[in-house]
């Protein structure tokens, strides 16, 4: 993350966490679910009209993968992040009991040059991991 980073006017100040922070996080929250008690986490698995034509957006979570490659039973849960200086994606798959993590270093906000390499990898990875 550089120094210079402008947020998107809506308070993000960067990530301060590492792959293996976001990966232990995801894991406490829906693989063990040692993070909220079960209603909190059905609550946020409540989820309301598919926007942007590949995703379902809950409380502070995604269903996402619902699209290309992937079964109606190969989705993940989670959240994903964009800026300037960073791109982050960490998701649970429950029916194959998957994990992913990934953050790079660069933002991919703002169709920057690395977007359309980034939403590749991140389809592959979640391919791998799931098929």
């Amino acid at each position: 993350m550089s120094s210079y980073n402008t947020g998107t006017c809506n308070g993000l100040n960067g990530l301060y966490c590492n792959v293996f922070d976001l990966q232990k996080f995801i894991d406490a929250l829906l693989r063990h679910k040692t993070l909220l008690s079960q209603s909190s986490i059905n609550t946020m698995l409540t989820f309301d009209d598919l926007i942007e034509n590949r995703k379902y957006l809950g409380l502070g979570l995604f269903k996402d993968y619902i699209d290309g490659n992937f079964k109606e039973n190969e989705f993940g849960y989670g959240h994903r992040g964009r800026d300037l200086g960073y791109s982050a994606d960490m998701f649970y798959f429950p029916n194959q009991d998957v994990t992913i993590t990934l953050l790079v270093n660069y933002g991919t906000n703002a169709e920057s040059n690395l977007q359309d390499t980034f939403l590749d990898f991140r389809y592959e990875i979640a391919d791998k991991a799931v098929h």
